[in-house]
């Protein structure tokens, strides 16, 4: 019921797919009390694989890449011996921060624009989320090792390219608008 909620009240490309991705993860988990390390991984990688499913012509560089990304992370670990559920996690999650720091090098608009993957860093966020509750810490506490070769995360707008702001303020259409229509009947 709540994935069926997710994809109606979704908004715009990245909703979409984050609904998607949810709604495969939790079809993944259908009749799962306790959840170990191999299920969670192999949620990850469904709810993956439902939101690549979902995009007719996937991109590179967006949220879709950092969820392969982590959901890859997440299988090799529950390949190794005695898989963890908050080890497979960590690394899905150093992993979600990796793939998020590459998507300006993988999407030319993003590299102009001097930002990472909007969708992405909010894939980062849901996976931090993920991990602090498992935890049960706060968010900004947790640990995560990262080797990043780009700036923080949570610096990215701040470093955006004006010039691009500009001129991408002055086209006609700078957002995308989405609605559901429901009605019974529906003709």
């Amino acid at each position: 019921k709540s994935a069926k909620q997710a994809i109606l009240g979704s908004r715009g490309n990245s909703g979409v797919i984050l609904a998607q991705f949810l709604s495969g993860f939790s079809q993944s988990l259908d009749g799962i009390i306790d959840c170990d390390g191999i299920t969670l991984a192999k949620a990850l990688t469904h709810g993956a694989h439902s939101a690549y499913a979902a995009v007719s012509d996937p991109v590179e560089g967006t949220m879709l890449t950092v969820l392969r990304d982590l959901s890859d992370a997440a299988t090799e670990t529950a390949n190794k011996p005695e898989p963890d559920i908050v080890d497979i996690l960590q690394e899905s999650v150093s992993a979600a921060h990796k793939s998020l720091d590459k998507t300006p090098s993988l999407l030319p608009v993003l590299r102009e624009a001097g930002v990472v993957d909007s969708g992405g860093q909010g894939i980062v966020v849901f996976m931090e989320g993920l991990l602090a509750g498992l935890l049960e810490r706060d968010p900004h506490l947790i640990d995560i090792k990262i080797n990043s070769e780009n700036r923080p995360c949570d610096q990215s707008t701040s470093q955006a390219n004006g010039n691009y702001l500009e001129r991408v303020k002055q086209e006609r259409y700078g957002f995308c608008t989405q609605f559901i229509l429901e009605a019974d009947p529906l003709n």
